[in-house]
């Protein structure tokens, strides 16, 4: 009696869950590579950050909100969890969009994209310290090859195109350090039973509700209206890649782990860079394609995975 041969379904159906979290990856990183030549369109116009964070955490709850509602989950928004909402709102977006924002119109949005890069590489050193993660010295590697490539953009003269550009890159780099944090808060504390988009609406709500009062004190708030131009389509086209990313970030996370989701760095650094190029017609220097060689390469071994890997 010859052995069945197993369906054919079964490695379809396994090669379509492997399929599923890297396409969620690749639409994640181009909205967030798009996402920073909009705030440098908006911030070029003078909308402050403030009232930039209150559009994009508010229109970004609106579309979480919405997707709960459709899917009949909001009844799994629990007060008990709002101190969990509030901190990854804080470290999700606030922090990490207001500081982009200030630093966008100083510096071109292909350097912002390249930096950024570098909270996959802390993200690992963090899991590393924390132990979620096994030392390998593939990896160690690659977090001092990041470390070259965030000095090439900083220090030569000629690496940025105005030398006053280094202050705000440094200053830039706290947005990653945040993206870095969030992931691991957000898979370590993740409350039990509750949906990810539901877990997406809770973190978007808190930041709006937060940084909403500051916004209209400052007498920074904002309002699209016609005629229409490209800062009123930046400005509604923020909320809508951080609605969506939101959605794509827990449910990323919960599938695939926040090691998996810091491989974002690549999609994002890629198309951020490429975004500037043709949004702004950005040209950049030397040493930042070499820093941008030196941050792919840093990506990729701290991302390897395999026997080598896990062994050290």
């Amino acid at each position: 009696m010859t052995t069945p041969e197993p369906p054919a379904s079964v490695p379809e159906r396994s090669f379509l869950s492997a399929l599923f979290p890297l396409a969620l990856l690749l639409l994640l990183g181009t909205g967030w590579g798009l996402s920073f030549s909009l705030a440098k369109i908006a911030t070029n116009a003078g909308l402050h950050p403030f009232g930039l964070l209150m559009w994009q955490a508010g229109g970004g709850a609106a579309i979480a909100l919405f997707f709960c509602l459709a899917r009949r989950k909001l009844g799994q928004f629990r007060r008990a969890n709002l101190p969990y909402y509030a901190f990854i709102g804080c470290m999700g977006i606030i922090l990490p969009s207001g500081v982009i924002f200030w630093a966008a119109p100083h510096i071109p949005a292909g350097i912002q994209a390249i930096l950024i890069a570098t909270s996959t590489i802390v993200t690992y050193a963090l899991a590393l310290v924390i132990r979620l993660e096994n030392f390998s010295w593939r990896r160690v590697l690659g977090i001092v090859l990041g470390f070259i490539a965030v000095l090439l953009i900083l220090g030569p003269d000629a690496s940025l195109p105005e030398p006053g550009m280094a202050g705000w890159a440094l200053f830039g780099m706290i947005a990653p350090l945040c993206y870095s944090i969030n992931p691991l808060v957000i898979d370590r504390f993740r409350p039990l039973r509750t949906d990810s988009h539901v877990l997406a609406f809770g973190m978007l709500l808190c930041a709006f509700i937060i940084i909403t009062p500051v916004a209209l004190v400052a007498g920074v708030e904002f309002m699209p209206g016609p005629p229409w131009d490209r800062v009123d389509l930046a400005v509604f086209g923020m909320p809508l890649i951080t609605g969506g990313a939101m959605l794509i970030v827990f449910e990323l996370i919960r599938v695939s782990g926040p090691v998996y989701f810091a491989m974002v760095g690549y999609p994002v650094t890629a198309c951020g860079v490429l975004w500037g190029w043709y949004v702004f017609d950005e040209r950049l220097g030397p040493y930042i394609w070499v820093a941008l060689a030196f941050m792919l390469a840093a990506l990729a071994l701290v991302n390897l995975r395999g026997r080598q890997a896990s062994s050290g």
